[in-house]
């Protein structure tokens, strides 16, 4: 079973966003996590985000079977 969200980052200006970064903490005894959308699959480096630009990044978690 997985665990999937989104995050949405958004630049509200007036200046671009230099070398944006998302960082996101496994919690203790999940699997490894993913990402999709606007970042590669194992890490999550946006770059340059312009003022007015939103970026969707799509985390997802493998959730152990024995977790209640």
């Amino acid at each position: 079973n997985n665990v999937v969200y989104t995050v949405t980052v958004t630049n509200n200006g007036p200046s671009d966003a230099a070398a944006v970064t998302l960082s996101d903490a496994t919690p203790a005894g999940f699997g490894a996590r993913t990402y999709s959308g606007d970042c590669g699959p194992a890490s999550c480096s946006l770059g340059t985000i312009a003022p007015g630009v939103t970026k969707n990044v799509t985390v997802t978690f493998a959730v152990p079977d024995n977790y209640h």
